[in-house]
């Protein structure tokens, strides 16, 4: 009763394993199925706690990382009031991972564990040099050219149509959501539900990190585009004071969080967590 109590006090957080004596892994996923299918692949006695974004209605404009951190902290400590703290998290939520940490480990708390989910530096293509973008952009569009021959060639007609449609409804979703937002804003009328997630993207998008003092972890695949990369830290290497330790495993950027590729994910990382 009392655990249900203080979970019904966490605006931010849902509960995906409450057993175990672990300290718990809190996981920052977007979207649906979140973190449960890592939290059953994980060990047994691991609790696993998943924070999501708030609900905005109402609001005029989506909060910077840097106050969603220190929500998330709130709730964070209400679970678990000192560290050793563990934490995760999945593409572009892995920046709110990242900005907790950081104030975490500012508050002199022990953060024992940090692993981001294929999550790219945001100011990774402003950092480059005018030639390692150009460079960068044409590899990235080659690298989708020949996933494209390649569905063709080996007669994936629902494959390629599936790219194209998601590339060409992508831009378009970009383009409408521009105009949108200043539209919004403009106005001062409240950010739409249906433009919440969009928001946050472009919020983490715009996130600058501070500097990390310790090492942490950067969790990838062995995706052809990004081998090829003349930083193989997605850009973490100019923040992470100590450096970065990289773990590769199994899928790509969308299915590597999803069962049957989530237990290579979750065999990786598992021997780093603490024990009991």
């Amino acid at each position: 009763m009392q655990h249900a109590a203080i979970l019904n006090g966490c605006a931010h957080l849902r509960p995906l394993r409450t057993s175990g004596a672990r300290p718990p892994l809190f996981c920052f996923f977007p979207g649906l199925p979140g973190a449960r299918d890592l939290a059953d692949s994980l060990p047994a006695d691991q609790p696993v706690y998943e924070l999501f974004y708030p609900n905005l209605d109402g609001a005029l404009k989506f909060p910077a990382i840097e106050e969603l951190a220190a929500e998330y902290i709130r709730d964070i400590r209400k679970i678990q009031v000192r560290g050793p703290y563990q934490l995760c998290g999945y593409s572009k939520a892995g920046l709110l991972a990242y900005e907790v940490a950081r104030i975490l480990l500012t508050q002199g708390e022990n953060v024992s564990f940090l692993a981001l989910f294929e999550t790219w530096h945001p100011r990774y293509v402003q950092n480059l040099t005018p030639w390692e973008s150009v460079t960068f952009h044409f590899s990235y569009g080659l690298e989708r050219i020949r996933r494209y021959h390649r569905d063709l060639t080996r007669g994936n007609f629902g494959d390629f149509s599936a790219r194209v449609s998601e590339a060409v409804s992508r831009r378009i979703r970009l383009i409408g959501w521009r105009a949108a937002r200043i539209l919004f804003r403009t106005t001062s009328r409240p950010v739409p539900k249906s433009m919440q997630t969009t928001e946050s993207t472009a919020v983490l998008k715009d996130y600058n990190p501070k500097s990390y003092p310790n090492r942490f972890f950067l969790v990838r695949t062995e995706d052809k585009f990004e081998m090829g990369l003349s930083d193989q830290t997605f850009g973490w290497c100019k923040s992470a004071a100590k450096g970065v330790d990289i773990l590769f495993v199994l899928g790509d950027h969308g299915t590597l969080k999803d069962k049957p590729h989530v237990q290579s994910l979750a065999d990786k990382v598992a021997p780093f967590l603490v024990d009991a």
